[in-house]
């Protein structure tokens, strides 16, 4: 490939790249499908047995710190409840 050509395929793929990030940015990606409810009662459990035993370890001022740091680090997703399982 010369100079010339080079350059007009360069210019071709920055092109392509600004039109296609372009499309990408108007057209976002749909809301994935919901959790199958036989994982994501497994994973609420999970997630309970998780948090009983950091509760255990935590004073109580410290454990609603956690439950402050966890509900903005995994807010709830569409059609989801809030983590209800946290007592404190």
């Amino acid at each position: 490939m010369n100079a010339d050509q080079q350059k007009k395929v360069e210019q071709a793929f920055k092109e392509f790249i600004t039109a296609a990030e372009k499309l990408h940015k108007e057209n976002p990606p749909p809301p994935p499908p919901p959790m199958d409810p036989k994982i994501k009662g497994a994973l609420d459990k999970l997630e309970q047995e998780r948090d009983a035993k950091i509760k255990m370890a935590l004073t109580v001022e410290q454990y609603k710190k956690y439950i402050e740091v966890e509900k903005k680090m995994h807010p709830p997703h569409h059609g989801d409840k809030p983590h209800e399982q946290h007592q404190l």
